[in-house]
């Protein structure tokens, strides 16, 4: 009896140590613009502060940063 209590105790625990690996993910969006002329930037490097999460703007000054876990 007492090996299946700690088998049972065992399984439990593995299944809330697997719930946790589901993360969030949320994106961020915006367009770069000169704030003299309002004009739009082209390819400008955008990235998350810390970490190499980033990418580019498009030719109308447009991005969109994907997959961003969040709390990061």
């Amino acid at each position: 009896m007492r090996n299946v209590i700690i088998i049972l105790l065992i399984l439990n625990l593995s299944r809330i140590s697997t719930a946790q690996v589901d993360v969030i993910k949320s994106r961020i969006s915006g367009k770069v613009i000169d704030i003299e002329t309002q004009q739009p930037i082209p390819f400008v490097s955008i990235w998350l502060e810390g970490t190499t999460v980033g990418t580019i703007s498009d030719e109308y000054g447009n991005y969109e940063v994907n997959n961003i876990t969040v709390g990061r």
